[in-house]
């Protein structure tokens, strides 16, 4: 099953119009931004709002810093401070061959790749917000 277009589950939710939507598609076609951060800079949606609306077009589920462990899980090897803060990731379980990370952007392959490669380990990416993962990092 296709899934649905973040405008479409936004409209559903009641959080926007169809009218709000069709003009930041029409910005969205000059900018080249994606349509959620036209709606965000346009204070149409909550970042929050945005968050639940990707998690449920991608079928990942949402993770708050309140369900972060208070200890982190030991990664072998040690994944950067650096690392974390660049690609604003935060590993908040290890299960088996397996990390279950916070994500501002689940869908950056690029450092999912480079956590496989460098642990070994496959990612199970969870949806989170920037500002959630950057006080854990903190």
């Amino acid at each position: 099953m296709p899934h649905k277009l973040i405008g479409q589950i936004l409209i559903e939710k009641g959080l926007i119009s169809e009218d709000i939507i069709q003009k930041a598609l029409d910005e969205q076609k000059h900018s080249k931004e994606r349509l959620g951060s036209i709606l965000l800079r346009l204070g149409s949606i909550t970042e929050d709002d945005m968050l639940n609306a990707l998690s449920l077009q991608l079928g990942i589920p949402r993770i708050y810093l309140i369900d972060f462990p208070k200890i982190p899980p030991v990664i072998e090897p040690h994944l950067s401070l650096k690392f974390l803060k660049q690609y604003m990731i935060v590993p908040v379980d290890k299960k088996d061959n397996m990390v279950i990370a916070a994500m501002a952007d689940p869908l950056d392959f690029f450092a999912i790749d480079a956590i496989q490669i460098s642990t070994g380990l496959m990612v199970e990416p969870r949806i989170c917000s920037e500002k959630d993962i950057i006080s854990a990092i903190d």
